[in-house]
């Protein structure tokens, strides 16, 4: 049995130690997992997100050309929207809807 207190589970400075050194070795890698998981969450979330912006900002330009009546131009902006999210439905809404105004302004001259 047990009859000597020096030898009772972590009562030796040695497993109080080892455990100690596993503990914060556990809290460290459980950090860095955090950390680079933020990172990589962060970075995702600026890409995607900024390329969202650039999409509204092409569809926006496209509107804008196309309220002026420069069709083609605007038809451009809405394809260079479409080629960075090919399924952005008001890009390819607004594109529809110059084409069929580009066609209607060429049967009208």
């Amino acid at each position: 049995g047990i009859s000597n207190g020096s030898r009772f589970f972590c009562t030796q400075k040695s497993h109080y130690f080892f455990f100690l050194y596993l503990y914060h070795l556990f809290n460290t890698i459980i950090f860095y997992i955090k950390t680079v998981f933020t990172f990589f969450l962060l970075t995702f979330s600026l890409v995607f997100y900024s390329q969202s912006d650039k999409v509204s900002l092409l569809v926006n330009e496209g509107v804008a050309l196309h309220d002026q009546g420069k069709y083609n131009e605007a038809i451009k902006k809405y394809d260079e929207a479409l080629s960075l999210e090919p399924e952005n439905i008001l890009a390819l809404g607004e594109k529809a809807f110059s084409t069929e105004s580009l066609e209607e302004y060429k049967k009208s001259n």
